[in-house]
């Protein structure tokens, strides 16, 4: 295979690697219950039927930022007509240094860290949980737009996130013309439903571990039958536009 799909994201795009210490993880558990084995994941699924290498550096409990830093990692080995899906996450995670070890840390809203006074951490939560911290998005994405282009790479975002779709959807369709990948319909109450909602409806409820395992597992994480549709979903997306 001479080009690749290049996979950016979160846990929704990452392999099935425990994201916590818990012995057993949810992971272990929807494998211990699917007897024995792990379903193939979106990247994984949508690369066989694109015919291309599969490159996922998707990771779990990861930041925006660390996204934005992986693809600057991956660019120089980015080819002609390669395919590169980012998926954004959550504004709410952030990064810091950690004052014990020379690196950046990535801080969940989810967790608690020694490292740093809680109060300090939920201050910051707090300013982040203002919208204007999408706009961050949007200056990764336009820095992320002109490398693909200079290097003639097709690209295309996805995100599970219904505030992050409906924000740039709304304000900054023009810069991400055709390269975001929302779902748009009729929904009873909302009116309309995104990628996560789709997929729900597609899968009539079981698109994730939750969902896939009748609650028996709580993860909304997604299963066999989500990951399915969303490379289905991605493959039609994307042939239209390549």
């Amino acid at each position: 295979m001479e080009n690749s799909l290049w996979s950016f994201g979160c846990s929704f795009t990452a392999e099935y690697h425990p994201i916590d210490n818990e012995i057993p993880n949810n992971y272990d558990k929807y494998k211990e219950w699917r007897g024995g084995n792990l379903p193939e994941i979106w990247p994984t699924i949508l690369s066989k039927k694109l015919n291309l290498e599969n490159n996922n550096k998707g990771r779990g409990a990861t930041s925006n930022y660390d996204i934005f830093y992986s693809f600057c990692d991956s660019v120089s080995d980015l080819k002609k007509n390669d395919i590169v899906i980012i998926q954004w996450t959550s504004i709410y995670r952030f990064l810091l240094a950690n004052p014990t070890q020379d690196n950046l840390m990535t801080i969940l809203p989810s967790e608690t860290y020694e490292e740093f006074n809680q109060t300090f951490i939920d201050n910051i939560l707090v300013n982040r949980s203002n919208v204007t911290w999408l706009v961050e998005l949007i200056y990764f994405s336009k820095i992320i737009n002109e490398i693909c282009k200079e290097k003639g790479v097709h690209l295309f975002y996805w995100t599970y996130d219904d505030d992050i779709i409906s924000y740039i959807m709304e304000k900054w369709s023009k810069l991400l013309y055709d390269k975001f990948i929302s779902i748009y319909g009729v929904d009873d109450i909302l009116k309309k439903y995104h990628l996560m909602g789709h997929l729900d409806k597609l899968c009539n409820n079981k698109h994730t571990i939750d969902g896939e395992t009748n609650g028996m597992i709580h993860d909304a994480h997604l299963g066999e039958f989500g990951h399915k549709e969303q490379a289905e979903l991605f493959y039609n997306y994307i042939k239209e536009r390549i």
